[in-house]
């Protein structure tokens, strides 16, 4: 037992299209100013493009990968290839979101998974128009093999409740039955308004997962100062975690206990003492609402409860603090595709994750977790990882 296979599973892998190719996704009343949209779009996150803030020197580190060489950008779009890459890694499942960082943004979502700031801003309604031609395909994407292909149903806002419960429910039954992707506009009232109560139950309902992803940012994108960037990067991390306090102190986490959130790309080091703040505002002496109108559970009971993190910027750090951010909660994410994340060198770089960590908490971390954060078929899954998954010697984990 102890040397078994490693069950792993990606709570973070990008895929999509070249942007162009989008457009017969797209419903035909859009599909002219798509158009528009494509001969003026700014590829902010595609290193090798002049409009970039990232440096080509970004890519570097693929360039020359025989892997990336033979299958790099096709892996962001083929199944049948990405499917023989998650195969090299040992990686049984992952959670998909939309790419942005190879010239293939998604209609109207900005930077893919980023809506607006550094990508420009783009009406709401023709942002949902270009999620809903992004979930079409991601459809027809993960139909290759549904039950590893987990991909997450694309909104980009959440300014028409209705209109997005809609295509929550149109893209549920067109095969995306895994996750949700949360909006992060800092436009729009917090996410405890009630405005926003058909969607927390329409995801409690049909099973789906909330995954708050790290990508928008403010303020908007204003000119070409350079280190404009630099601000909204900053600010990502604070708008994706945000999401935690408004669901615990706002009640929605309450209300729907069988909501599941997890926190993915926005880091792990943060959550220790963002918890022990929040659970000294929920009980401090000093504050009216904990008397009056005090929280049944603490907030970490909440976090406990139903929330995880999957930090797919994960560091050795991160793993040396996995007690304090809680073992049961953490969850492996790869982030394949960007230039930031592990593949084409997965391997490697787990085991300068788990080198020396005991094997059991390996297994939570990698791929048991996993299995409580998102609705997924673990026996075929485990089947699968008997036949390519690493051994806990490969990573150097310890008995």
């Amino acid at each position: 037992m102890s040397d078994d296979a490693l069950l792993i599973a990606s709570a973070d892998g990008h895929v999509g299209l070249p942007t162009p190719a989008y457009r017969p996704y797209l419903d035909p009343a859009y599909r002219e100013r798509f158009d528009g949209f494509v001969a003026e779009f700014r590829h902010r996150w595609s290193a090798n493009e002049p409009t970039s803030v990232l440096d080509p020197a970004a890519w570097d580190w693929w360039r020359g990968n025989p892997r990336y060489e033979a299958h790099g950008i096709a892996s962001l779009s083929d199944p049948k290839i990405r499917l023989a890459e998650m195969d090299l890694d040992g990686v049984t499942a992952e959670v998909l979101f939309a790419d942005d960082q190879n010239e293939n943004t998604a209609p109207w979502l900005g930077g893919g998974i980023i809506q607006v700031g550094i990508a420009g801003w783009f009406e709401p309604e023709l942002r949902l128009a270009g999620a809903r031609a992004y979930n079409r395909w991601l459809a027809e994407f993960c139909s290759a093999d549904p039950d590893r292909l987990l991909g997450t149903i694309a909104l980009a806002t959440l300014a028409d409740v209705d209109a997005a419960v809609a295509e929550v429910r149109r893209a549920h039954a067109d095969g995306l039955r895994h996750s949700v992707l949360l909006p992060l506009e800092y436009s729009q009232p917090l996410l405890h308004h009630p405005r926003y109560e058909p969607f927390w139950r329409v995801c409690t309902e049909l099973d789906l997962t909330v995954s708050v992803h790290l990508g928008d940012g403010s303020p908007e994108w204003v000119g070409d100062d350079r280190w404009n960037f630099a601000v909204v990067v900053m600010e990502t991390f604070f708008l994706a975690r945000r999401p935690l306090w408004c669901l615990v102190f706002g009640g929605v986490l309450e209300r729907h206990p069988g909501l599941r959130v997890v926190f993915v790309e926005s880091g792990a080091d943060w959550v220790p003492g963002t918890l022990s703040g929040m659970d000294e505002l929920a009980t401090g002496k000093t504050w009216r609402s904990a008397r009056e109108a005090p929280l049944p559970r603490l907030p970490s009971e909440y976090w406990k409860r139903q929330c995880f993190v999957a930090n797919s910027l994960m560091r050795r750090p991160d793993i040396d603090q996995r007690r304090a951010i809680g073992v049961d909660e953490m969850v492996f994410g790869s982030d394949f595709g960007h230039h930031e994340g592990m593949w084409p060198e997965i391997g490697p770089r787990m085991r300068e994750l788990f080198e020396g960590v005991p094997v059991g908490e390996v297994r939570k971390i990698v791929g048991e977790n996993f299995f409580r954060a998102y609705h997924a078929d673990r026996a075929k899954l485990a089947s699968l990882a008997a036949r390519i998954g690493p051994r806990p010697r490969d990573l150097g984990a310890i008995a």
